[in-house]
């Protein structure tokens, strides 16, 4: 049996042991831990395409600005509030939204796999934009501190020409009517098989706001199968209205729907507009007898 001198021995030894390790830890100096990039640039450019969807992988690696020893973590972050910056330096730019990014690996061990951090959603962002997407370096060894330089990467996206312009922010501003199951803001979901649809009655609208000044040559709308032709419900006349403020408006034209294919292009000419009114002024009954109204998708062409 161990008498009490033992046991205080062996306490004594457990903290000796604690205090050694304590010792042994590295203390990195302040300002020692930066982007690898930052020799290079601080900015990395994407050229991503918005006619599809496809995935732009960005790789970060933190480098130590002199020798230390041991193994060390660094994590990196989104900071919305360095896009000032970007601007001041480099022009203007909008934020990346979130739901065009992924931080699939927000850390690394310098010297050690890259962090990585995956561009998404072309198709959700504007046509000829930047945006952009400022990263900072959060912590390093999960301490958050004077370790890493106050120092911001900025990862630029620059979308490229669409054949048709984003949605991206567009809102309905008003309808003239709308079935409870099948809602105006249903013509936003870029899915033609969601609809729009009106109640019984002819003429019938809806306004969209654009979410900022955006020029177009023309008008787009859907009416999916089988409604066009079978069913009924299909635009056979219309007329576009343009408006800057939603509440002064020009008359862009009255136009004819076609029955060669169920997506129409309305040729407006020219235009430059924030507010866009879509007047449905004649239709093919639904079934023969409803005046009813079902278009899946309303769009714009530059």
């Amino acid at each position: 049996m161990m008498n009490k001198n033992t046991i205080l021995l062996c306490w004594m030894l457990v903290i000796l042991a604690s205090c050694s390790k304590d010792n042994d830890k590295v203390v990195i100096p302040a300002g020692s831990i930066s982007f690898a990039r930052l020799q290079v640039s601080d900015t990395i450019l994407l050229n991503l395409p918005v006619e599809n969807d496809s995935v732009a992988i960005v790789n970060i690696n933190a480098i130590a600005n002199a020798p230390i020893a041991g193994d060390h973590n660094v994590t990196f972050a989104v900071d919305n509030e360095k896009l000032t910056e970007y601007k001041a330096k480099y022009g203007e730019a909008l934020l990346l939204p979130a739901n065009s990014w992924h931080f699939y690996q927000p850390s690394c061990n310098i010297g050690g796999p890259a962090s990585e951090i995956n561009i998404v959603q072309g198709t959700k962002l504007k046509s000829l934009t930047t945006y952009v997407l400022p990263i900072v370096i959060q912590s390093v060894d999960g301490i958050e501190g004077d370790a890493a330089k106050d120092q911001t990467l900025f990862i630029v996206v620059k979308t490229g020409r669409s054949s048709v312009i984003s949605k991206a922010g567009w809102k309905i501003q008003s309808v003239s009517s709308e079935d409870l199951f099948n809602p105006a803001r249903n013509l936003l979901d870029d899915d033609v098989n969601s609809l729009w649809s009106t109640e019984d009655g002819i003429p019938q609208h809806v306004v969209l706001d654009l979410d900022g000044t955006i020029d177009f040559s023309a008008v787009t709308y859907r009416t999916p199968a089988p409604f066009y032709t079978q069913q009924g419900g299909y635009v056979k006349q219309l007329k576009i209205e343009i408006s800057m403020d939603g509440l002064n408006w020009e008359d862009k034209g009255t136009y004819g729907g076609q029955t060669s294919d169920a997506k129409q292009v309305v040729a407006t000419g020219n235009c430059t507009a924030r507010y866009l009114k879509f007047t449905i002024l004649s239709i093919e009954p639904f079934f023969g007898a409803y005046n009813i109204a079902l278009i899946g998708d309303i769009g714009l062409m530059p």
